[in-house]
Formats: structure tokens, sequence, C-alpha cells
């Protein structure tokens, strides 16, 4: 949700990012994987450096490891080393937030977690997300984390996503269908 993603991508990220959790699992390292590849995700995500630098096909792939070296060296697992190494042999690098993104939502479904993602014009008080929070861990029957955004183009009202649906309450498409049915 609070990620970048590309969908066409999701197919492939999904198949790396339940390898990688099926290999930490079995070495019982999970926490400690999914921890450190979060680390590295931060660290990518806000370099625009790194990532240019794992993505070009003209820099060679030895060179790539030894920039990931640096910045795994105080990483304690192997298996986010190897994991990287691989999407650089692999040049998949453009996939790496596509994976991220789907591990995460993995390691989500295996705890009984889904993530859902309220857009509204304004900060909603305590109350109200208190109060959604619980409607929606009915609806869903599962423990839900809520990422709360602010959007003033919707207008009004909410708009409310979680496992690939929307609930589209919100001001502006109200006025979108009531202009479609004009025309």
């Amino acid at each position: 949700m609070a990620h970048e993603f590309d969908n066409n991508l999701i197919g492939v990220s999904r198949r790396y990012a339940k390898a990688l959790i099926d290999v930490a699992q079995e070495k019982n390292m999970l926490e400690k994987v999914a921890l450190e590849l979060k680390t590295f995700n931060d660290l990518y995500s806000n370099s625009s450096d790194l990532k240019n630098v794992l993505n070009l096909p003209t820099v060679n792939v030895n060179e790539k490891k030894l920039i990931l070296d640096e910045i795994l060296g105080s990483f304690e697992s192997n298996i986010v080393k190897d994991f990287l190494y691989l999407l650089a042999d692999e040049a998949r690098f453009n996939a790496f937030s596509t994976i991220f993104y789907c591990f995460e939502e993995e390691l989500n479904l295996q705890k009984g977690v889904i993530e859902v993602e309220i857009k509204s014009v304004i900060e909603l008080d305590d109350k109200q997300k208190t109060k959604l929070k619980e409607k929606l861990e009915q609806k869903t029957g599962k423990s839900v984390k809520m990422i709360y955004k602010i959007s003033p183009e919707i207008i009004g009202g909410l708009i409310i996503s979680y496992n690939g649906k929307t609930i589209d309450l919100s001001v502006n498409s109200k006025l979108e269908d009531l202009k479609k049915q004009l025309n």
C-alpha cells in the first residue's frame, strides 16, 4: 500500500518474495530476514544513486555485488545478501520495490494481518480511526494495519483500499458518477 510498486511485475515479484520467505522460514530466520530486507529497502528507496547503479545494465554484476557488500556488511544473515546477489545476477533490481511490497504483503497474510490504506481530505480523529479499524476487522476477520493518507483531491469522504479492493466513498467519485449520468 504505502509502497511503490509496478503492477506489471507483480507475478514475478510474488514468486521471488514467496521463495525468499520459504528460505527464511526453512532456516528459522524469517524475522531477521524481514528486518534486514526492510533496512535495505529503506536505503534503496531513498537513494536514487543506489537505484540507478543497481539498475544500470552497463554496470558490471561484480561491481554491483561489491556495492551490495559495502551496504550489507553489518547484516547477520546471508539470506538477504544472497537474494540481492540473485537480483543482480538476473538483472532484476527493477523489480525490487515490487518484490519488497509482495514480501510484506505475504508476511502480513501469514500473520493474519492486512494493510488498509485510508485516504481522506483531513486527518481522522482518534475516535473515527478506532471505529473504522473495528469495522474493517469485523468485515475482514483479520487484524488490520491502518495507513492514513491525506488526499485533498477527493473533496470529501474516504477511499479505503485493501487486498486489491477499493471502496470509494469520496465526494469526487460521486460527482464523477453524476457527471456520467448527466451525459
